[in-house]
């Protein structure tokens, strides 16, 4: 049973750490070819109350 206290309080800071890749980061070489031809969806949308959401909208649609 401490041991596993344990385990989960040893887990709980990795939770908190810094994100892997920045929002200005190229993600991968479709995010490239976006940029080139100015179809490219940002990562987040704020909303009227500043709330940051994921944009799925705009990035899981059909590209022309």
């Amino acid at each position: 049973m401490a041991a596993l206290a344990a385990l989960v309080l040893a887990a709980v800071p990795l939770g908190c750490g810094k994100a892997l890749l920045s929002p200005t980061d190229v993600r991968s070489q479709y995010d490239r070819y976006d940029r080139v031809r100015n179809e490219y969806a940002t990562q987040t949308l704020e909303d009227a109350y500043g709330v940051r959401r994921p944009n799925l909208q705009q990035r899981l649609r059909p590209k022309n």
